[in-house]
Protein backbone atom coordinates (compact mmCIF):
# COMPACT_ATOMS: atom_id res chain seq x y z
CA UNK A 1 0.00 0.00 0.00
CA UNK A 2 1.30 3.53 -0.74
CA UNK A 3 0.85 5.60 2.04
CA UNK A 4 1.83 9.26 1.69
CA UNK A 5 3.12 11.39 4.92
CA UNK A 6 0.92 14.36 5.95
CA UNK A 7 2.72 17.21 6.68
CA UNK A 8 1.54 16.71 9.82
CA UNK A 9 3.56 13.33 10.03
CA UNK A 10 6.72 15.28 8.69
CA UNK A 11 6.34 17.68 11.10
CA UNK A 12 6.56 15.33 13.86
CA UNK A 13 9.51 13.76 12.69
CA UNK A 14 11.48 16.64 12.77
CA UNK A 15 10.04 17.74 16.62
CA UNK A 16 11.33 14.12 17.48
CA UNK A 17 14.49 14.46 15.09
CA UNK A 18 15.14 18.44 17.31
CA UNK A 19 14.37 16.63 20.54
CA UNK A 20 16.73 13.89 20.45
CA UNK A 21 19.84 16.24 18.76
CA UNK A 22 19.12 18.58 21.42
CA UNK A 23 18.87 15.44 24.01
CA UNK A 24 15.65 16.54 26.08
CA UNK A 25 14.30 14.40 28.54
CA UNK A 26 12.91 10.46 27.74
CA UNK A 27 9.24 11.63 28.49
CA UNK A 28 9.71 14.42 25.82
CA UNK A 29 11.39 12.33 23.99
CA UNK A 30 8.23 9.86 24.00
CA UNK A 31 5.95 12.47 23.70
CA UNK A 32 7.20 13.09 20.17
CA UNK A 33 7.62 9.49 19.20
CA UNK A 34 3.79 9.28 20.35
CA UNK A 35 3.00 12.04 18.31
CA UNK A 36 4.49 10.60 15.13
CA UNK A 37 2.83 6.92 15.72
CA UNK A 38 -0.30 9.45 16.16
CA UNK A 39 0.46 11.35 12.64
CA UNK A 40 1.72 8.26 10.99
CA UNK A 41 -1.66 5.93 11.88
CA UNK A 42 -3.52 8.39 10.19
CA UNK A 43 -1.89 8.60 7.34
CA UNK A 44 -2.07 4.78 6.72
CA UNK A 45 -6.00 5.34 7.68
CA UNK A 46 -6.24 7.93 4.51
CA UNK A 47 -4.05 5.44 2.37
CA UNK A 48 -5.88 2.57 3.21
CA UNK A 49 -9.12 4.17 2.50
CA UNK A 50 -7.89 5.08 -1.11
CA UNK A 51 -6.75 1.72 -1.57
CA UNK A 52 -10.10 0.30 -2.33
CA UNK A 53 -10.91 3.07 -4.90
CA UNK A 54 -8.98 1.32 -8.04
CA UNK A 55 -8.02 -2.07 -9.44
CA UNK A 56 -4.97 -3.74 -8.53
CA UNK A 57 -3.21 -3.23 -11.19
CA UNK A 58 -4.00 0.36 -11.00
CA UNK A 59 -2.47 0.58 -7.69
CA UNK A 60 0.92 -1.49 -8.82
CA UNK A 61 1.68 0.79 -11.67
CA UNK A 62 1.13 3.56 -9.31
CA UNK A 63 3.54 1.92 -7.04
CA UNK A 64 5.86 1.76 -9.80
CA UNK A 65 5.05 5.04 -10.89
CA UNK A 66 6.41 6.17 -7.75
CA UNK A 67 9.38 4.34 -7.68
CA UNK A 68 10.09 4.70 -11.68
CA UNK A 69 8.39 7.87 -13.51
CA UNK A 70 9.49 6.22 -17.30
CA UNK A 71 7.52 2.42 -16.06
CA UNK A 72 4.68 3.78 -18.11
CA UNK A 73 3.58 4.11 -21.46
CA UNK A 74 4.02 8.02 -21.45
CA UNK A 75 4.46 11.38 -19.50
CA UNK A 76 0.51 11.87 -19.79
CA UNK A 77 -0.45 8.54 -19.02
CA UNK A 78 1.77 8.41 -15.76
CA UNK A 79 0.57 11.75 -14.60
CA UNK A 80 -3.25 10.60 -15.39
CA UNK A 81 -2.69 7.00 -13.42
CA UNK A 82 -0.87 8.85 -10.34
CA UNK A 83 -3.13 11.54 -9.72
CA UNK A 84 -6.09 8.65 -10.16
CA UNK A 85 -4.49 6.67 -7.57
CA UNK A 86 -3.23 9.27 -4.97
CA UNK A 87 -5.60 12.23 -5.69
CA UNK A 88 -2.49 14.91 -6.25
CA UNK A 89 -0.61 15.27 -9.34
CA UNK A 90 2.72 14.43 -9.65
CA UNK A 91 3.81 17.98 -9.69
CA UNK A 92 2.20 18.75 -6.73
CA UNK A 93 3.85 15.13 -4.84
CA UNK A 94 7.36 16.47 -6.18
CA UNK A 95 6.70 19.99 -4.22
CA UNK A 96 5.72 18.14 -0.91
CA UNK A 97 8.67 16.47 -1.01
CA UNK A 98 10.55 19.05 -1.40
CA UNK A 99 9.10 20.79 1.55
CA UNK A 100 9.15 17.34 3.34
CA UNK A 101 12.77 17.33 3.41
CA UNK A 102 13.34 20.55 3.65
CA UNK A 103 11.39 20.68 6.69
CA UNK A 104 13.82 17.69 7.88
CA UNK A 105 16.91 19.48 7.02
CA UNK A 106 15.63 22.66 9.35
CA UNK A 107 14.72 19.95 12.22
CA UNK A 108 18.36 18.67 11.92
CA UNK A 109 20.75 20.94 10.78
CA UNK A 110 22.02 24.89 11.32
CA UNK A 111 23.38 25.10 7.26
CA UNK A 112 22.00 28.40 6.15
CA UNK A 113 18.57 28.46 4.56
CA UNK A 114 19.72 29.15 0.92
CA UNK A 115 22.05 25.51 1.40
CA UNK A 116 19.01 23.83 2.51
CA UNK A 117 16.72 25.64 -0.27
CA UNK A 118 19.31 24.32 -2.76
CA UNK A 119 19.78 21.05 -1.68
CA UNK A 120 16.31 20.47 -1.37
CA UNK A 121 15.19 21.84 -4.88
CA UNK A 122 14.19 25.17 -4.25
CA UNK A 123 14.97 27.89 -6.33
CA UNK A 124 16.31 30.18 -3.87
CA UNK A 125 16.06 31.06 0.10
CA UNK A 126 12.70 32.94 -0.83
CA UNK A 127 11.37 30.22 -3.05
CA UNK A 128 11.93 27.81 0.20
CA UNK A 129 10.08 30.49 2.45
CA UNK A 130 6.95 30.75 -0.03
CA UNK A 131 6.45 27.51 -0.05
CA UNK A 132 7.02 26.55 3.91
CA UNK A 133 4.75 29.44 4.24
CA UNK A 134 1.97 28.11 2.04
CA UNK A 135 2.80 24.50 3.69
CA UNK A 136 2.97 24.99 7.02
CA UNK A 137 2.30 29.00 7.70
CA UNK A 138 5.65 29.46 9.40
CA UNK A 139 8.66 30.83 7.53
CA UNK A 140 11.80 28.36 7.93
CA UNK A 141 13.05 30.88 10.94
CA UNK A 142 9.85 29.98 12.92
CA UNK A 143 10.00 26.32 12.36
CA UNK A 144 14.17 26.51 13.12
CA UNK A 145 13.27 28.14 16.36
CA UNK A 146 10.41 25.55 16.88
CA UNK A 147 12.42 22.55 16.64
CA UNK A 148 14.99 24.10 18.78
CA UNK A 149 13.62 25.47 20.96
CA UNK A 150 11.28 22.40 21.62
CA UNK A 151 8.02 24.13 21.04
CA UNK A 152 5.03 22.25 19.38
CA UNK A 153 2.99 25.65 19.35
CA UNK A 154 3.24 26.84 16.23
CA UNK A 155 0.97 28.75 14.10
CA UNK A 156 1.04 25.45 11.35
CA UNK A 157 0.60 22.78 13.46
CA UNK A 158 -2.71 21.95 12.89
CA UNK A 159 -5.06 21.02 9.87
CA UNK A 160 -2.56 20.77 7.35
CA UNK A 161 -2.41 19.51 4.05
CA UNK A 162 -1.06 15.95 3.24
CA UNK A 163 2.75 15.55 2.28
Amino acid sequence: MTAFLSLDSTLAHADLIAARSAKRPVHVINGRVERLVDAAVADLAVAAARRHDMPLSQRLLAERVRIDSSAAASRNHTSRVFTRATGMTLSRYRQRMRVAAAVRAIASRDDSLATIAAETGFADHAHLSRSLVGATGSIPTSLRRRFHTGSLDSPGSGGLDPV
